[in-house]
């Protein structure tokens, strides 16, 4: 009777790997601080990442739809921008050691890849949900006919 209850939650309803949840709150504080350097109202989008990697064990269902819809929404927008900025920083000055610069730089370049870090994370996670929940369809379909 037990098994059945643990069966029957929907993916959407598990809570994510602690890892997952860490690497999201990690993600959306050095994305958050390297948007906030911008235009600060962009920073607004990696809090929410931040939120959904704290609230997801308490509400696993909003955790999981915030975290998949603004993970790659940011991504789309940092990863061309940071590599940008990687490459200037690459190419631009040497030398330069204002903490202020070095601590902007480092997080534009870091937070590319957190966030495809992130983003395959939660990928790898939702297909390994997926195939447990098809391998687990057709022992609960014959289960319910014995």
């Amino acid at each position: 009777m037990e098994e059945e209850a643990v069966e029957s939650v929907s993916f959407k309803q598990r809570v994510l790997p602690q890892k997952i949840r860490w690497l999201a709150i990690a993600t959306g504080l050095v994305t958050g601080s390297a948007l906030l350097s911008f235009y600060w109202p962009l920073s607004v989008l990696p809090i929410l990442l931040m939120f959904a990697g704290i609230v997801q064990p308490r509400s696993p269902q909003l955790g999981r739809l915030v975290l998949s819809v603004v993970a790659p929404l940011i991504s789309v927008w940092v990863i061309p921008v940071g590599f940008m900025i990687l490459w200037e920083t690459l190419r631009g000055e040497p030398g330069r050691h204002d903490l202020l610069f070095l601590a902007i730089t480092s997080s534009w370049m870091l937070s590319p890849i957190l966030l495809l870090w992130c983003d395959t994370a939660l990928l790898v996670e939702a297909r390994r949900e997926r195939r447990e929940r098809r391998d687990l369809a057709p022992a609960v379909t014959s289960s319910h006919t014995n």
